[in-house]
């Protein structure tokens, strides 16, 4: 599994724990569903700052989505 992918379940994982749609959570960051979905397949390159937008609009710091990395 290479880090695409490692990010792409991590987000969409925080994101069924908090009861979100993929719609929510592209409305609040801002971007496309289709744009979110292929992140988090891993389909996607994107730049840490998308990163960074997806993981406040999660309401996480972005330290523990890091940390929580480890264990994707």
């Amino acid at each position: 599994m290479d880090l695409k992918e490692m990010i792409g379940r991590s987000l969409q994982r925080i994101r069924k724990e908090r009861g979100m749609s993929q719609e929510e959570v592209a409305f609040i960051c801002k971007m496309s569903v289709r744009t979110y979905g292929k992140i988090e397949r891993g389909d996607a390159n994107f730049e840490i700052d998308t990163l960074d937008k997806i993981v406040k609009g999660l309401n996480i710091r972005f330290q523990d989505f890091m940390e929580g990395l480890e264990n994707a």
